[in-house]
């Protein structure tokens, strides 16, 4: 490390941070280039940090700053990932203040990873945690702040520079490890590629015609197939929560989702019809590079994911999270788009005692009142018209396998009763996904694998269209 060029650079930065404050044009915005001047001398060479000054909607405010890293330097066409955000105040600003505001809790939803400055005092925050706080220029609180000699010593260069080194490289250490980080920077980053694609689609930028052109036949098409008119914004979070949970689902099956942007090979084949709605909906040779760069940042966040610590927390088998993590990524989401929307879809879940209950309820009628073998019977058809994420035809499934009472299921009994009597409807794509995971996880959990001809009778639709499938 040549410390020369590092004390060269705080000593510039000092020097014009104080010309400015003497000369009481010192403030948030002018100092700003002296402060991206001095990030530049320090930052790694693959690290981009880009001044910012348009409002994104999903924002209250906009980070003054965006950093990106070059996902492969030696490729020119290699996308950028995203670091965090760096944020200025005032010269001399109560940052403790500033750290409880909506603003930087707005900004931690969507990248984890910020450094909120007044220019003076730095504090990196990861996942609302304080993970260094460093002062560059020792003050008092009188009014005259830069008036004292400074000197730059080393100690201060080697400590700066571990902090912003902290900031730039070692994000990707910082594993996700709750269940409530998960969901939080999940539902965010989702939230954030839904408001990203709507931009672009409501921009009518020619340079983007062929994505927009895709994007809005599916809409138009997804419409018409489950007989709901849903608008533009509804459609872009449909969009973007399946995207985001294909994703995690893609992930936790073992999938090295980094390896190709391509989405819809990413996917197990399980869901081939969400792996078309992506493809027809966001051809992976037309995305936006506002989109792409969102996909690939939650990519990257999905690896941070510390599966085994969660998996602890939830008390559940690794691959049960994608199901048990949704109703909770779907509130956070809701949430962040400050609407109603859960309500006026009738998204409610039944607590699992109740599902429990009812379930076993209509079975006692079954036995008692018409004389049959309970959910097993051959003349015994279940529908679920709102099925969900499956709660309910899971525990039918239980109770036939209980019934059963054998340690693996015969092919044909599940191609007749599992895979012919039992259907449900959805009108959501995320739900549909985790009720197909439930339910074939149930069945492999029992010795049967779904074959590639196999198919559960869960539909995406709102329509009772029982005469149709039954």
């Amino acid at each position: 490390m040549n410390i020369e060029i590092y004390i060269n650079a705080l000593e510039d930065y000092y020097k014009n941070i104080k010309e400015k404050y003497e000369s009481a044009i010192a403030n948030e915005h002018t100092l700003r280039t002296d402060l991206e001047n001095l990030l530049n001398v320090f930052k790694p060479g693959d690290v981009k940090i880009l001044q910012e000054t348009k409002k994104e909607e999903y924002e209250i405010g906009s980070p003054d700053f965006r950093v990106f890293r070059k996902i492969d330097p030696k490729d020119s066409l290699s996308y950028n990932l995203l670091i965090g955000y760096i944020e200025t105040k005032k010269f001399g600003e109560n940052l403790n203040r500033i750290l409880k505001t909506e603003q930087i809790k707005k900004y931690l939803e969507v990248s984890p990873n910020i450094i909120l400055t007044d220019y003076n005092r730095f504090i990196h925050l990861s996942y609302d945690k304080i993970v260094k706080d460093l002062t560059l220029f020792e003050y008092g609180i009188e009014d005259n702040l830069l008036n004292r000699d400074f000197r730059i010593d080393e100690n201060k260069v080697i400590n700066f520079k571990a902090f912003l080194d902290n900031f730039f490289l070692n994000y990707e250490k910082r594993k996700i490890k709750t269940k409530k980080e998960l969901v939080k920077v999940l539902s965010s980053q989702s939230f954030y590629l839904s408001v990203k694609t709507r931009e672009v689609i409501e921009s009518n930028n020619m340079e983007y015609y062929k994505f927009i052109r895709f994007f809005n036949k599916t809409y138009e098409s997804f419409k018409n197939a489950v007989k709901y008119d849903f608008d533009i914004k509804e459609f872009c979070d449909i969009f973007a929560q399946s995207v985001s949970y294909g994703l995690f689902v893609a992930h936790i099956e073992g999938i090295n989702i980094e390896e190709d942007l391509d989405l819809p090979r990413l996917l197990p084949k399980e869901f081939s019809i969400l792996a078309e709605f992506l493809y027809f909906s966001a051809p992976s040779f037309n995305l936006p590079k506002e989109i792409e760069y969102t996909i690939a940042n939650i990519k990257k966040t999905l690896t941070l994911i510390d599966t085994d610590k969660i998996s602890k927390e939830l008390k559940t088998h690794i691959n049960s999270l994608t199901i048990y993590l949704y109703e909770d990524f779907l509130k956070s989401f809701d949430n962040l788009r400050g609407t109603e929307r859960r309500k006026e879809s009738g998204v409610y879940y039944t607590p699992n005692e109740a599902v429990r209950f009812i379930v076993k309820s209509i079975k006692s009628i079954l036995k008692e009142k018409f004389e049959m073998n309970g959910y097993k019977d051959e003349n015994v058809k279940v529908l679920d018209p709102a099925t969900g994420t499956g709660s309910f035809l899971a525990e039918v499934f239980n109770s036939i396998i209980e019934d059963v009472n054998s340690p693996v299921l015969q092919e044909n009994f599940v191609k007749e009763k599992f895979l012919k009597d039992i259907y449900g409807f959805e009108l959501m794509f995320v739900p549909y996904i985790v009720a197909h995971l439930k339910l074939s996880n149930i069945l492999k959990n029992k010795g049967y694998s779904l074959k590639d001809e196999d198919r559960l009778q869960v539909y995406l639709t709102t329509h009772w269209i029982c005469r149709e499938i039954v």
